[in-house]
Formats: C-alpha cells, sequence, structure tokens
C-alpha cells in the first residue's frame, strides 16, 4: 500500500511539474510576442505551426485562384497579404520560421493575440501534448490552448488558434454586410494601406 501511494505521489509531483513547465513557455512566448522578440517567440512554437507558415509560402507563390477558393478566411488574408508585400524571389528565400519572426516583427501576429490572455491552472498532459483552457473573465471557455512537447520544450501550437480565428472571422462576415471578399479587403487595405489587385489573387509564379 505505502509503495503505492509511493508511485501515485510521484506521478502526480511529475505532472504538476510538467505543468509549470506548459504555464512557464506559455509566459516566455508572450513575453516574446509583447516585446515584438519574434526569434525568441518562434522558440514556443512546434514544428506543426512553421510548416503551417511553410504552406502558406507556397500557396503565395503557386496557388491557383481555383484553389485560393477552397482555403480558410485567414489561409486567403495570409496569402494575400504576401502577395501584397514580397515579391517573389524574396517569398522563395524565405521559410517558414522565418516568415514567423518577420510577421511578429512587423506585428501581423500582435501583442493582441496575447495581452489579456488567462490560462487555466489545470493542465491535461497525455503523453507530449498538454492542454489548458483559456479563461474569460475568470470563467471556462471553448477556447483550448495546444502545446507539445519538442525537444525538452512545451511549444505551442497555434493551428489550434487559428481554428477558432477562422470561426470568428466567418462570424463577422456573417454579422456584417460585407461579402467574404469585401471584408477580407477591407481588413487588408486598413491594416497595410494598400490596395489589393486582382493580380494579388493569381499564383505568383508557375509550378
Amino acid at each position: 500500500m505505502k509503495k503505492f501511494l509511493f508511485v501515485l505521489i510521484s506521478c502526480f509531483l511529475v505532472f504538476s511539474l510538467f505543468a509549470d513547465e506548459v504555464h512557464e513557455s506559455f509566459e516566455l512566448y508572450r513575453e516574446a510576442i509583447l516585446a515584438g522578440d519574434g526569434e525568441m517567440a518562434v522558440q514556443y512554437l512546434n514544428q506543426a505551426s512553421i510548416d503551417y507558415y511553410d504552406d502558406l509560402l507556397k500557396a503565395a507563390l503557386y496557388l491557383k485562384e481555383s484553389e485560393f477558393e477552397k482555403r480558410t478566411i485567414l489561409d486567403k488574408m495570409m496569402i494575400l497579404r504576401l502577395r501584397m508585400n514580397f515579391t517573389a524571389k524574396e517569398l522563395k528565400n524565405m521559410n517558414g520560421r522565418e516568415l514567423i519572426v518577420y510577421s511578429i516583427q512587423k506585428g501581423w501576429i500582435g501583442k493582441s493575440s496575447v495581452v489579456n490572455i488567462e490560462l487555466s491552472e489545470e493542465t491535461k498532459i497525455k503523453g507530449d501534448w498538454a492542454t489548458i483552457e483559456v479563461l474569460h473573465n475568470g470563467q471556462g471557455s471553448d477556447l483550448n490552448f495546444i502545446f507539445q512537447k519538442e525537444n525538452d520544450i512545451w511549444k505551442l501550437d497555434i493551428n489550434e488558434i487559428f481554428k477558432i480565428t477562422n470561426m470568428t472571422l466567418a462570424y463577422f462576415v456573417q454579422q456584417s454586410d460585407y461579402t467574404e471578399k469585401e471584408f477580407i479587403e477591407m481588413v487588408l487595405e486598413s491594416a497595410d494601406n494598400k490596395k489589393v489587385q486582382k493580380s494579388h489573387y493569381k499564383p505568383m509564379l508557375k509550378k
């Protein structure tokens, strides 16, 4: 019985330590975003997050108009933004990690994404994955932050956050008087002070 209790207590202490590490990783990521330190922030994003930005770069270069329409609202905004702000040569010489760093430094991944985020003290850990609920005014919400342990560091998977972002953007479009295309162009033109051209809906290069 004593041996069982010892093992149980040991497991509890290990999970408590992991939970602290997950929260610490998020706080370091938050601090980096607030400081505009892209090089530091990207260290706390998992490979799946970096892969997403690699895919965006390829999409900006090669995605056809017919395929563009099948992408999510957030994807469309990011692809157009890349085509509006970079040349094909610049994008070809960039990778997902570098794009994340640039996006943080330019405020594309802004302080508002983390500044008022409050996480639950409860951390659900299963293997190399951890889930923490995001609180709203101290209460539970439908949003969870997902972390993956890579190279002994708990790293945020922003793909899960983007799922919520897409649902939110779709809701905004539905509640507005704009079509999805009009909404996207309005947001981009307001943020970047540039006009979205018809050419931006076409691939920059042919495969």
